[in-house]
C-alpha cells in the first residue's frame, strides 16, 4: 500500500485513506509533510483536508495546526469542527491540548456539544489531562459540568485529588458536590487517603 500514490486518487475515499494513513507510516514522514501541505492548498472535500491537517499536525507541520483552527473558529459547518476537535483528542500534541483548552472555554461555544466533546478529549479518553477538567465541574452547563466530571479517570494524579478535596471542603452549593462525585469516579486508593486525611484534620467536615 502507498499512500503517497493513493493520495492523488480520483476516488476521496482513498484519498482520505491515504492522508490518514501516513502518520502511521514512519518511512514517509519526510516526504509525507510536503505532499500533505500541497494537497491542502488543492483538495476540494472538506473532510479529506481537515484529515490531512491532522496527519500534517501530527507530523510538526505549522500549516496543519493553522488548517485546524480555522475550521476549527471559523464559521463552517458545525459537524466540520466538530470533527476537527475529535482529530485533535487523537494527536496528543501540545497545540491540540491547548486548542481543546481554549474550545472549553471559550464564549464562542457556549450551550454547544463543542465545550462537553473538548472536556471528554482532555479526560481519560483523551490526554488525560485531569488538571484542566477542575474548573468545569461545576459549570453552569449541566451538560459541560457532567463531561468534566465522567472525564476523571483512576490514574488522577494526587495533586489534582487535592484540589478536589479542598473543592468538597469548601462546601460550595456548585462545586462541592460537583467534586463530591469527581471522587467517586476516580474511585482510587488515593482517593480514600486523602479523603481520611481531611475527615481527620477537618472536625466539622467528617
Amino acid at each position: 500500500y502507498s499512500p503517497l500514490y493513493e493520495i492523488s486518487s480520483a476516488d476521496a475515499v482513498d484519498r482520505y485513506s491515504a492522508v490518514k494513513a501516513i502518520r502511521f507510516r514512519p518511512d514517509l514522514h519526510v516526504r509525507g509533510v510536503s505532499n500533505l501541505e500541497r494537497l491542502l492548498d488543492a483538495e476540494g472535500e472538506q473532510r479529506v483536508a481537515l484529515e490531512a491537517a491532522g496527519s500534517a499536525c501530527a507530523l510538526n507541520s505549522a500549516k496543519g495546526q493553522d488548517y485546524i483552527s480555522s475550521v476549527l473558529w471559523g464559521d463552517g459547518p458545525t459537524d466540520l469542527s466538530m470533527e476537527a476537535i475529535l482529530i485533535l483528542t487523537e494527536l496528543g500534541t501540545t497545540f491540540a491540548r491547548d486548542e481543546l483548552v481554549r474550545v472549553a472555554r471559550a464564549d464562542k461555544f457556549k450551550g454547544d456539544e463543542r465545550r462537553q466533546a473538548a472536556l471528554w478529549g482532555l479526560g481519560k479518553a483523551g490526554f488525560e489531562a485531569y488538571a484542566d477538567l477542575v474548573p468545569f465541574i461545576g459549570d453552569e452547563e449541566e451538560n459541560v459540568a457532567y463531561h468534566a466530571i465522567a472525564g476523571f479517570g483512576p490514574d488522577t494524579p494526587s495533586e489534582v485529588i487535592q484540589i478536589l478535596v479542598d473543592l468538597l471542603l469548601t462546601g460550595d452549593p456548585q462545586n462541592a458536590p460537583a467534586a463530591s462525585e469527581a471522587l467517586r469516579v476516580i474511585g482510587s486508593p488515593e482517593v480514600l487517603r486523602h479523603l481520611t486525611d481531611a475527615a481527620q484534620s477537618h472536625s466539622g467536615a467528617r
